[in-house]
């Protein structure tokens, strides 16, 4: 009997996101235009032909034109071997190499699995599906959404394990046993079938095992797949005998609708998916228990956090199975974080009496972070002795790496300093004492956030550059839902601390994948992309560029998009492309995040319409300092419109091509929200805007963490509460004077569709013309479906113009 933990994939999402379905509403039935062009561009074409030829450089449409290093790092055991999957659709293979030599051992392609599975009878398909390789590399195990098989390698024929069936639970280190739940209660059995016992009898209704308020972005796909709920919280010790596990008290939280699928594909009535999830406006959130369970003895012992401190990303981390065992003083360590994240600890959990121990405690005037980036694992490590950790901090102004002694309490040695911050901790090598991260690299200030890999000695020193190539080294280092949605894209360390995958890029190349030695010595290359097929069309890559905030000085970086004819005699209309969100940044690193990525997707396609799209990182955006990230916390301008407009103000007094009469502003999610929000700050600058999934009231986002992390909680006091009353954009709607268009999914579960109707409804109460654009059975990716991409197109191709002689 087998347990694999279930997880989604990027093309479970992406299928969401491209379901057949979808309607434009046009709310304004006079703002958009016939298929005349206005007569200063006629020598461009209609507005269709603009349109189609900018089409044909839709980010879809390069991806699939390019090979990229946009690669998965698998590592099978601690053989020494990896694997990954290249190329796309039915040309995809999974690649087998052993890192030793840098030789490929086996490739097994999609077609010959296919093939194989049909022969089987069975279909393959990857949507939500786990394999992995034996460590002989002799066996190909594929988990398709419960139903287990098997194949050799190289293929030739699979099997299905009829007599292996899968449990929705979570597997022992040791692959001897499982946790899983059973109405509200946890229970364990051995995998051979022989044992099962009840583990928790106090497991309530809405205060049951596993139970957490923020399970959102599956329900949709799980029900149309019949994907069974996975366990959540539930963590082993490598002993594979005590485990921890979550529950959280929903009993008082609101049923709230958390999306309805006005369109199901079965037809028939609307399915309405109701759930308790908090939201910042609730006067507290859930209260999290913790448990420790001897799975030998039976016994389980409460741990005595305070249940209000598994909070904010503290939680997250540990749905994230971020904890750090301690077997031989019997201690388990995790992170700690208060309803908003301003304050945060590592703390000891004592594994016989529960007894908890905060080692390490600190605050920040907004939220406290342990990476530089949000949506990665925190750069902490405690070592297996239970006596040292490594802690981040920005107390010096800086994202920096510390080494504490836990017995004390006290900063053994600073292992990182200076007017830079480090970006992820990525592995500890506890045996020589060296700490591997991310930074930026002094060789490459065009680009301050790309990323080059270093290793630092624990007993001091400089930091040790091993990947001096210039580009992108893109190790990416996500954590918890994000890593089941996304995987850890990029390159790799592996398990024992032998080798690095190296995979790097940079805007216009689209690199390579190097085998290294931990000390950086190259091995080998085994995987190049290819842009020829892309450049043959014309393509080009964005030109970086260095800019100035609205403070006058601060130094800000951008990328230009502009057409393939570009001509500098002309004057060009200007799209600001913008995410916004404060815990991440807009300009590309990677060759792929160039053509697609969250603050440039679509972008190559935009600017050949006869535009200039530029990408700004103002200050909010993450990777500098604590003051730079902070510059606009607090304030009405909160993803800092005011640094956008003086950017490209910036930009244009060097390139008078950009044309400041015309400037639209646009963006997808926090994107949406701050173009929608840049119209109405700056309505004598912005002339037109597309808003996609934007979210309108932060104080009903369901994603709390995506809310009260940045804007505080609303509920702490009156002055707090009217902050977000006008963090909402229907307070200046009022002030909307430029042509604007909106995007929203009906089965949107990050934005909810309520968002929709609200600033629709602001809208029409002030009278104001707008396009809407709703495509009822998509996803939160709606803004990049080619549907709603064409009706971008269109919108800017008519309200913008095109270039026109200086």
């Amino acid at each position: 009997m087998k347990v694999m933990k279930l997880h989604l994939s990027v093309p479970a999402l992406l299928g969401m996101a491209l379901l057949a379905g979808c309607a434009q509403l046009n709310t304004n039935m006079d703002s958009m235009a016939p298929a005349d062009e206005p007569s200063n561009n006629a020598y461009l074409g209609s507005v269709d032909e603009r349109v189609q030829n900018a089409m044909a450089f839709a980010s879809g449409n390069l991806a699939a034109k390019t090979t990229f290093n946009d690669i998965s790092v698998n590592w099978i055991g601690h053989t020494g071997h990896f694997w990954f999957t290249a190329g796309a659709g039915p040309s995809m293979r999974m690649v087998v190499v052993n890192a030793e030599t840098a030789e490929t051992v086996h490739e097994v392609s999609v077609a010959q699995l296919a093939g194989a599975m049909a022969k089987a009878g069975a279909s393959l398909s990857l949507i939500g599906a786990d394999m992995n390789f034996s460590e002989d590399i002799g066996t190909l195990n594929l988990n398709l959404n419960g139903e287990l098989f098997s194949c050799s390698v190289p293929v030739k024929t699979c099997s299905a394990n009829g007599d292996d069936p899968w449990i929705e639970g979570v597997t022992s280190p040791d692959g001897k046993k499982a946790i899983l739940r059973r109405g509200d209660n946890l229970w364990l059995e051995t995998l051979n079938g022989e044992t099962s016992r009840q583990l928790t009898s106090d497991g309530l209704e809405n205060f049951g095992y596993g139970d957490w308020d923020d399970r959102g972005f599956r329900r949709v796909v799980q029900r149309r797949q019949k994907l069974p709920e996975s366990l959540e919280g539930v963590l082993w010790a490598p002993n594979s005998r005590h485990a921890l596990v979550l529950r959280q008290d929903l009993r008082d939280v609101p049923e709230r609708a958390a999306v309805i699928e006005y369109v199901p594909p079965e037809m028939g009535e609307p399915i309405i998916h109701m759930a308790r999830f908090g939201v910042p406006n609730d006067e507290m959130r859930p209260n999290s228990y913790l448990s420790i369970i001897d799975t030998q003895t039976g016994v389980v012992v409460p741990i005595a956090i305070d249940p209000q401190d598994l909070n904010d990303l503290s939680l997250y981390y540990y749905l994230g199975d971020i904890v750090w065992w301690a077997l031989e003083s019997d201690k388990v360590f995790l992170t700690l974080q208060d309803r908003g994240g301003a304050n945060g600890a590592l703390a000891s959990v004592d594994l016989n009496t529960g007894a908890v121990s905060k080692l390490i405690e600190e605050s920040s005037k907004f939220n406290l972070r342990l990476n530089s980036f949000d949506y990665s694992t925190p750069n902490v490590h405690v070592l297996a002795t239970g006596n040292e950790a490594i802690w981040y901090s920005e107390r010096s102004g800086w994202g920096h790496l510390y080494l504490y002694d836990l017995t004390t309490g006290e900063v053994t040695r600073s292992l990182t300093g200076g007017d830079w911050s480090i970006f992820d901790l990525l592995y500890v090598d506890e045996q020589n004492r060296f700490a591997y991260f991310t930074g930026a690299s002094e060789d490459d200030r065009g680009n301050p956030n790309a990323r080059y890999l270093y290793r630092v000695s624990l007993e001091g020193g400089e930091p040790e550059l091993l990947t001096p190539e210039l580009g992108d080294h893109a190790f990416s280092n996500p954590f918890g839902l994000l890593r089941q949605l996304f995987g850890a894209r990029g390159g790799s360390i592996s398990p024992d601390g032998k080798f690095i995958v190296d995979v790097f890029s940079s805007l216009d190349d689209p690199g390579q994948v190097l085998v290294r030695r931990v000390d950086g010595e190259v091995i080998g290359s085994i995987h190049s992309g290819d842009a020829t097929r892309i450049k043959e069309m014309g393509w080009r890559a964005p030109e970086r560029a260095i800019t100035v905030a609205a403070d006058g000085s601060t130094k800000l970086h951008a990328v230009i998009y502009k057409p393939k004819d570009f001509n500098p005699a002309m004057k060009y209309p200007v799209i600001n492309y913008m995410y916004s969100g404060p815990q991440g940044n807009d300009i590309p690193r990677t060759f792929l995040n160039g053509i697609f990525g969250s603050a440039t997707s679509n972008a190559t396609a935009l600017s050949e319409l006869g535009m200039v799209v530029v990408v700004v990182d103002g200050r909010g955006t993450a990777y500098r300092s604590q003051e730079f990230r902070e510059a606009f916390l607090g304030t009405t301008d909160v993803m800092g419109a005011a640094d956008q407009v003086a950017a490209i103000k910036n930009l244009a007094e060097a390139r008078p091509y950009m044309d400041l009469e015309r400037v639209a502003a646009t963006g997808h999610s926090f994107g949406g929200y701050a173009s929608l929000r840049a119209l109405l700050l700056y309505p004598d600058f912005y002339t037109a805007a597309v808003s996609a999934t934007g979210p309108e009231n932060y104080a009903n986002f369901a994603t709390s963490v995506s809310s009260e992390r940045f804007f505080g909680v609303p509920g702490e006091s009156d002055a707090d509460a009217e902050f977000y009353r006008n963090l909402d954009n229907r307070s200046l709607i009022h002030q909307l004077e430029g042509d604007l268009m909106l995007i929203y999914g009906g089965i949107d579960e990050n934005v909810p569709f309520q968002s929709m109707m609200m600033v629709t409804d602001a809208l029409v109460d002030a009278n104001k013309k707008f396009d809407l654009v709703l495509m009822p059975d998509v996803a939160h990716s709606v803004g990049r479906t080619p549907y709603a991409v064409e009706r971008t197109l269109e919108f800017f191709a008519y309200h913008l113009g095109g270039p026109v002689e200086q």
